[in-house]
């Protein structure tokens, strides 16, 4: 109640502090604009006016004080004064109207907790700040509202910190904020530890410390896939500092060098030599990326489609293309495709298949080429550069000869032929067998039992490489007999299995 005296009937009177106006309700914004954590000057003086039009501003600057609870005008007061209490939370941003009653560590570490914790003890004390008084019961006054935000602080932090807590909370007395946050700052340090997102109480046993080196490790470049650090700090595209030492296994030269340098044109008319081949920093935010080149055609399934088009872009390669008929701006491509026709027409005309086989071929020829050794890579295979292991060249038998496949016990009797006589096709990717071509039902097997005889070749000397043999009617079950007189002086008899 306020120190003069109030008239009868206070709520009454338009005068009176205690008075309500119809239009008065608990859900009624003063101010335009919500305090958002910006401005709070401007919303201070803005709340300020409002309470003052509506004989209000007694409730906060502390002229009008609590009555006891045995006086008649305690209702009054209780009524205005949560009246003006919900004003001040409804002109407030909803995160920090809640934060009033409850703040939690959550997420953040505890430097960026107790910021936030102290900011808005700060704007409180503004608030609500205490009427000064020279009586021996201020300082009880001070050190009681001390313990409200020292164990205000202390729970809100997470659940790693609850050993420390328990050992704060039962000190006698109680030790001040500032000697709680030297406590805690200083535990945190000797433990190594950073507040992690979402700790689950339940599953504290299994959250370690995090510490640098296993951050670190978490980091993957995306230039040079190596953990550690990030694209941003790769010493490949920004350059090794002078105190760098390299490992025994980095000594080479971390940009690949050009052996014969060519000279290539400014726009200035100058020229200049090119000594390395990889990406270039010309800012802290443009690298020039180089060395990544695709060349084709126009075909669709090399690149010209949409989807071809978006994987260059994401790997960063430039897509070039050859005018169209005009092969010979294509010439690396062409030249090893027309390496690849020649071996298959090798094996085209030695097998003596049909060109319904002509993918089988092609295979194997690609097969046979990743094998050889080539004078551009310093006499090794294509498979040797990609697994870093020389090839197996004891499964390479001839294409087109004949083969024995030992047949399955499954379905067989024991008066039926233990091997089919067929013709080898090449080799099953990604499998340990051969394809072969059973002469019998001119079907395709997969199989590792064979026994081979390369040095024949049963469809050479009697099919045309330009008909297919499953067109031709001894290749039937039922001409079985006329291919076996037609091979009887050449084909050996199947070996015992």
């Amino acid at each position: 109640m306020s120190s003069s005296s109030a008239n009868s009937s206070p709520t009454s009177d338009h005068t009176s502090p205690y008075f309500i106006a119809s239009s008065d309700n608990p859900n009624y914004v003063l101010v335009t604009s919500v305090f958002n954590g910006a401005g709070f000057n401007s919303w201070k003086r803005s709340m300020m006016i409002s309470l003052a039009a509506k004989n209000k501003i007694g409730f906060i600057d502390g002229s009008i004080t609590k009555p006891s609870d045995s006086n008649p005008s305690f209702s009054n007061w209780f009524r205005v004064n949560s009246m003006v209490i919900n004003w001040i939370l409804n002109s407030l941003h909803k995160n920090i109207a809640d934060s009033l009653y409850s703040i939690s560590q959550g997420s953040e570490d505890f430097s960026t907790y107790f910021t936030k914790l102290s900011k808005i003890w700060d704007e409180l004390r503004i608030v609500q700040g205490i009427p000064p008084c020279s009586c021996d019961s201020a300082t009880a006054i001070h050190k009681f509202l001390e313990d409200q935000r020292l164990i205000q602080l202390l729970m809100g932090l997470n659940e790693s910190y609850k050993i420390i807590r328990g050992q704060i909370l039962m000190m006698k007395p109680l030790p001040s904020v500032s000697a709680v946050f030297s406590l805690i700052i200083q535990e945190e340090r000797q433990r190594g530890i950073t507040a992690t997102s979402s700790i689950n109480p339940d599953a504290i046993a299994m959250n370690v410390s995090t510490d640098s080196s296993t951050f670190k490790k978490q980091l993957i470049c995306n230039h040079c896939k190596k953990s550690g650090h990030t694209k941003s700090q790769c010493y490949r595209l920004i350059g090794f500092p002078a105190s760098f030492k390299f490992t025994k296994s980095k000594k080479e030269d971390p940009k690949p060098t050009v052996h014969n340098p060519i000279q290539i044109g400014l726009p200035d008319c100058h020229s200049t030599a090119v000594t390395f081949i990889g990406d270039v920093k010309l800012h802290d935010t443009i690298i020039l990326h180089g060395g990544r080149v695709i060349r084709s055609d126009n075909a669709y399934e090399l690149g010209s489609s949409n989807e071809g088009q978006l994987l260059y872009q994401q790997k960063g390669i430039i897509h070039q293309t050859s005018t169209p008929y005009n092969p010979q701006q294509n010439g690396l491509v062409e030249r090893k495709h027309r390496h690849i026709l020649e071996i298959v027409r090798a094996l085209f005309f030695q097998s003596g298949l049909g060109v319904a086989y002509w993918s089988e071929c092609i295979r194997t020829a690609v097969h046979l080429m990743n094998r050889m050794p080539f004078k551009i890579l310093n006499n090794k295979t294509p498979f040797e550069m990609l697994h870093g292991s020389k090839p197996d060249f004891s499964n390479l038998k001839a294409f087109g000869c004949l083969c024995f496949v030992h047949t399955l016990a499954v379905g067989r009797d024991k008066f039926m032929s233990r091997s089919n006589s067929c013709i080898f096709l090449g080799y099953r990717t990604g499998t340990k067998a051969y394809k072969v071509l059973n002469l019998t039902n001119v079907q395709i097997y997969i199989s590792r039992d064979v026994k081979f005889f390369e040095d024949i070749f049963p469809l050479h000397s009697i099919i045309s490489p330009s008909i297919d043999p499953s067109s031709l009617p001894f290749l039937s079950t039922n001409s079985k007999d006329a291919l076996d007189q037609d091979f009887a002086t050449h084909v050996p008899v199947p070996p015992p299995v």
